[in-house]
């Protein structure tokens, strides 16, 4: 099929009585198309953005079995904006569908960038093997909100990244209730801007069952915007590395004193919220620690040679925390060796030269396995800010995977 080169920006039309075999360049029912998800496959099929924005415009109505995919960075550059009313977002409803691989309404997946305004977003397909996301990020993916929003009932959660990031540019309103507000997991990262006019809404009290906010396995919410209205449930779950880090929540004393949204008292596993390590705050010489991600690095995981790890860090010294490897380019059964402090396999092992990484799978759907947990020396206070990553048995066939080191910056008095 041919490629046509954009020339400036183009707005594609979805609309409830459009029909997917129109062309979508029109605002009305002989122009427009019916969803969502067929002016993604023509943009991805036939059109190089050549550093231009391209819109899908959303009209009116409600759309129910959305289950939109957008797999990898489309041609080009440019931006993805998919746009409903921006003024009356409630307007424009999308509610999943029953595609078990997405798993949501909309998914963002391998490094495929999307910017959305105007939605109100649903999830309700839901049955033992299926429990539906309103917007889903895995592998790269990264979805940004750059306008006002509603989020509904959702299955599972309403946002959710898995090994990708959320990028939230301005305040929005919650109408439903989940399992989960905000999921976080595997390398991911949650923030907002920290602009103080925005805020988020919560009208009727809706319900979040397991957590309003979840972090876990070396996963961050970096979250800046206050919220006006309540919820019911447990304020937050923080487990295995996990980091929740707040600022300006609480300035309305009435809705956020608390932290998050909820009925019941948050709960910090063996992770990070707010400087808190599992409950107990760190100190060092009387100075509060902070969480911060160290490294994020992919490695040749088929040679015996050094590979640098850079270390991120604004303190001289630091407590390496713990380490993740993920994202592998095909499954792993044979690799093993460590990180060191020094080349040459010398200096103090972070993680030993037995480590195995059998059992990895190749990155694919958030399935098990698609991430390995490394066991790290423990209470490890290191300041060198470059380590060094070096397999004792290389793989055998070619191969990649992304190690992400979590450390704790030390300030000394």
């Amino acid at each position: 099929m041919a490629v046509e080169v954009l020339e400036g920006g183009r707005t594609y039309h979805v609309r409830v009585d459009g029909d997917d075999t129109n062309d979508g360049l029109g605002d009305s029912p002989e122009r427009a198309l019916r969803t969502i998800q067929r002016a993604v496959d023509i943009l991805y099929s036939s059109v190089d953005f050549a550093g231009h924005d391209v819109t899908i415009q959303v009209g009116a109505g409600f759309y129910p079995d959305t289950n939109v995919t957008i797999r990898g960075p489309h041609r080009g550059g440019g931006r993805l904006i998919i746009q409903g009313d921006v003024e009356h977002p409630g307007r424009v409803v999308l509610d999943s569908g029953w595609d078990r691989e997405s798993m949501a309404t909309i998914w963002v997946v391998n490094g495929a960038a999307v910017y959305l305004r105007g939605l109100h977003i649903r999830a309700t397909s839901c049955d033992p093997g299926l429990l539906a996301t309103g917007l889903r990020a895995t592998f790269r993916g990264i979805i940004f909100l750059i306008g006002p929003m509603e989020f509904g009932d959702a299955a599972y959660a309403q946002i959710l990244a898995g090994n990708a990031q959320f990028t939230i540019l301005d305040g929005y309103k919650i109408v439903g209730g989940a399992r989960y507000h905000l999921f976080s997991s595997t390398g991911s990262n949650i923030a907002t801007s920290g602009d103080p006019e925005k805020f988020v809404v919560i009208e009727g009290e809706p319900h979040f069952s397991h957590a309003f906010a979840c972090a876990q396995t070396m996963s961050v919410i970096n979250w800046r915007y206050p919220f006006h209205g309540k919820a019911t449930g447990p304020r937050h779950l923080v487990s295995d590395g996990g980091v929740i880090s707040r600022k300006s929540i609480g300035t309305d004393l009435k809705t956020a004193a608390g932290g998050f949204p909820g009925s019941e008292p948050g709960t910090n596993r063996s992770g990070f919220y707010d400087g808190h390590v599992g409950g107990e705050r760190l100190l060092s010489g009387g100075a509060p620690v902070g969480p911060l991600q160290g490294a994020l690095v992919r490695v040749d995981m088929n040679t015996d040679a050094d590979q640098i790890v850079p270390i991120t860090c604004p303190s001289t010294r630091y407590l390496v925390w713990g380490a993740v490897m993920l994202d592998a380019s095909t499954c792993l059964s044979n690799a093993m060796g460590g990180l060191y402090t020094r080349p040459g396999k010398q200096g103090t092992a972070v993680v030993s030269a037995s480590q195995r990484y059998d059992g990895l799978v190749q990155a694919g759907l958030n399935q098990a396995g698609g991430a390995k947990a490394l066991a790290t020396t423990p209470n490890a206070v290191l300041d060198r800010h470059k380590l060094h990553f070096s397999l004792t048995t290389p793989e055998g066939v070619p191969a990649q995977a992304t190690i992400l080191i979590h450390i704790l910056p030390i300030y000394d008095d």
